[in-house]
């Protein structure tokens, strides 16, 4: 729920969120970071959050696959597949966030960047926003006196200066069945015709999955701003962190100075979520007087440790897939030394989807009472001012529908035929032309019809008042508006359509002794390209405004081409001397040339020229292929003989697009230029044995990204990461 000027009319998160400022001093080389907003609490500095997550997960697969091969007549050929796949996949994910204060000295870069952290002098948090806290008495001056009193920060890892700030769990659990039968049919003509045989055939395969989720439940824990006060570690009955170092992040040297080490949520609570739930509903200083849990995170099991799935996150897919197809192989030779062989044919296939599952509405976070105190001081209103309930009653009605059922029957078929000859010019030279239409099927858990429908709302704060002498001075008001934005649809997309394609190519290609050269031209077009995106769906009224329902997930895109050039390069070098006879070299280097039809620059369905939701807005208008590269290359060199074998091999590509929109800053997300270099080793110490060795990233390259802050296409660094080093030793015994 973004925050926005309360001057705002009407108020609307993309004011906030999405203007962009110009900025007239340069990009931040260096300097200080700090923050005051946490010092009504006693805490000054940048609030640095450490989270842990807790996975597990188990993975069962069963298979059966029969083969038959027949030959009823001299120039017959049949053969018959047969598959049945049982499958099953469980997990569990925890997470837990803890929190403490620093001021952040920052040099950025994707290189080499710095951060040292310093405890600011000022911190020292209150002891009446202490979560249990007891109060024992008054001191002279009539202020509260209380049982624990925290000192001043002394590091990042002070549990009088750390807290739980949020925990969450998910959950998932899936089963499968694939059941897919085969048969092919092949006839040989006799004579000398153009014709050589014809081969023809049909699948059918019917796949199903039911699927449980429960997402990731994010929630508070003991934050200031919470009912609970704030949880500091060193207030707890029992520990419930534990104390890392980051000084070896990033291989060393981004984290400086004395404060490496922080606190973070015990592991023995992130892998197992009973004990999580039961740690935060017992411990004490997170409870109230009558025992009842005063925390807003709620654990999703039940009392036996069963997971609680809501009926409207369970799903079911069956896709019923028939595939028919006929192609005949052709041959001729020529007497001037030329000759032509290939095929072309037709493939037929025919899906019929059934999905069902339910429409879940999520209601808003329960609206928490919080008192007024003299550390925390609230207006008499406040409470009746700090919630989406408090400002939008039909709103709140409305995501309290319940869950509905609702099933999608789909089908759809496609004829995609294709043609493929091949020209021998002579014993060495040949040209190559392809042309065929295929197709690519969503993956079917995306399909499922399990959807959510949340409410997308912008809050508007009051005017800060920064006059000490004004009652009304650090009191917190509630807000003065909050306001429905948008109602938005999440999770699968049964609607979803196949990706198709129209491919063509053709090339040149010369087998030399001991090597190959080829030139190779190719053109494909796309079109219903399945990436993330929005799609309104219809318009409400709720509290008297007028609203866009929006599905936001994977969604069909238009169109998209593709075309360029290949060239590459093989040989062994068995003319030469020696041991070098044993050498080689593979290459190939590939232009593409790709675009795609750019997300709309932002959702507006009501035409108002304003855009329906902060989360819609595409810059720039960014035609790029997601994940293309304009230019790869890759090289290997190979020694090779009878006992061992050797390959170095480089592999590099320019930047591509990762993402249309960033989360954080809704710019478009480039891959820098990369290149990584691979070796392996194997060596056969007799007809049974062989040792090998692999190594990745011997170059120990980063990946690094950038952000495009304007229209001209300026670059600001984003993120980089480390791949590691890695080294394989393999030993294989046949027999």
């Amino acid at each position: 729920m973004p925050s926005v000027d309360a001057n705002a009319n009407p108020p609307r998160g993309v004011d906030f969120c999405e203007t962009q400022f110009p900025v007239d001093g340069g990009l931040m080389t260096s300097g200080v970071i700090s923050n005051n907003g946490d010092s009504g609490i006693g805490a000054y500095g940048l609030g640095i959050q450490v989270l842990g997550i807790g996975k597990t997960e188990k993975t069962v697969t069963e298979d059966l696959s029969l083969n038959f091969k027949w030959r009823p007549a001299e120039r017959w050929f049949v053969e018959l597949d047969a598959q049945k796949t049982k499958a099953s996949a469980s997990s569990t994910e925890v997470w837990g966030g803890s929190q403490t204060w620093a001021d952040a000295y920052i040099e950025p870069g994707l290189d080499n960047p710095k951060v040292t952290l310093t405890t600011n002098p000022q911190t020292q948090i209150h002891a009446g926003n202490v979560a249990g806290a007891v109060q024992t008495g008054v001191d002279s001056n009539g202020d509260p006196v209380y049982a624990y009193t925290p000192g001043v920060q002394t590091s990042t890892a002070d549990p009088n200066a750390s807290f739980w700030l949020y925990a969450g769990e998910g959950h998932h659990d899936g089963t499968g069945d694939l059941t897919a039968v085969k048969a092919d049919v092949q006839y040989e003509f006799a004579g000398e015709t153009w014709f050589k045989s014809v081969k023809f055939g049909t699948r059918y395969s019917e796949r199903s999955q039911i699927n449980k989720e429960m997402d990731v439940n994010w929630a508070s824990v003991a934050p200031s701003w919470d009912d609970t006060g704030l949880g500091l570690f060193a207030t707890e009955t029992t520990p419930a962190y534990t104390t890392v170092d980051f000084s070896d992040f990033y291989r060393g040297g981004v984290l400086q100075g004395d404060n490496t080490k922080f606190l973070a949520i015990s592991s023995e609570l992130l892998l197992d979520p009973v004990k999580l739930a039961n740690y935060i509903n017992n411990e004490p200083t997170f409870n109230n007087a009558d025992g009842s849990s005063k925390v807003g995170w709620k654990t999703q099991l039940n009392a036996d440790g069963s997971v609680n799935y809501d009926p409207a996150r369970i799903s079911d897919v069956t896709e019923k897939t028939t595939n028919l197809y006929a192609m005949m192989n052709f041959d001729k030779a020529f007497d001037n030394g030329m000759s032509i062989d290939g095929n072309f044919g037709v493939r037929y296939t025919s899906t019929e989807l059934h999905s069902s599952g339910y429409l879940a509405y999520k209601a808003f976070d329960e609206d928490s009472q919080t008192t007024s105190t003299q550390a925390a001081p609230r207006t008499d209103d406040a409470e009746s001012r700090d919630a989406p309930q408090d400002f939008l009653p039909e709103t709140t009605l409305y995501l309290q529908t319940a869950a509905t059922p609702q099933t999608v029957n789909q089908k759809d078929s496609h004829w995609l035929p294709s043609f493929n000859l091949k020209w021998n010019l002579n014993s060495e030279m040949l040209i190559r032309f392809g042309a065929s239409q295929n197709l690519s099927r969503p993956n079917i858990q995306d399909m499922r019809a399990g959807q959510v429908v949340n409410a997308v709302t912008s809050n508007a704060k009051y005017t800060e008042i920064t006059d000490k002498t004004d009652p009304l001075y650090g009191v917190d008001r509630g807000y003065s508006n909050i306001s429905l934005d948008q109602i938005r649809i999440t999770g699968g997309n049964p609607n979803l359509k196949p990706t198709t394609s129209n491919n063509y190519d053709v090339s040149w290609e010369w087998y030399f002794k001991g090597g190959t050269v080829s030139t190779a031209l190719f053109q494909k077009d796309l079109k219903n390209i399945i990436q993330n995106g929005d799609i309104t769906m219809g318009s409400t009224t709720l509290d008297g405004k007028t609203v866009n329902i929006v599905y936001s997930g994977l969604v069909n895109v238009d169109t998209a081409s593709v075309k360029g050039v290949e060239l590459a390069y093989q040989q062994f070098y068995d003319f030469l001397p020696g041991v070098f006879s044993h050498l080689g070299l593979q290459s190939n280097f590939t232009f593409v040339d790709a675009s795609a039809e750019p997300p709309p620059p932002y959702v507006d369905a009501n035409g108002d020229g304003v855009p329906d939701d902060f989360g819609t807005i595409y810059r720039f208008g960014v035609k790029d292929l997601l994940g293309q590269s304009k230019y790869i290359f890759n090289i290997v060199g190979i020694y090779q003989d009878k006992k061992w074998e050797g390959r170095v091999a480089y592999n590099w590509r320019s930047e591509n697009l990762t993402s249309y929109r960033d989360y954080i800053t809704g710019d478009p997300i480039y891959l820098g230029d990369v290149g990584f270099l691979d070796a392996s080793l194997k060596y056969n110490v007799n007809r049974n044995l062989q040792i090998s060795l692999n190594a990745s990233n011997i170059l120990d390259t980063k990946n690094k990204a950038y952000a495009q802050v304007n229209a001209d296409g300026q670059r600001v660094d984003r993120f980089s990461f480390l791949n590691d080093r890695r080294f394989v030793l393999d030993i294989r015994y046949q027999y």
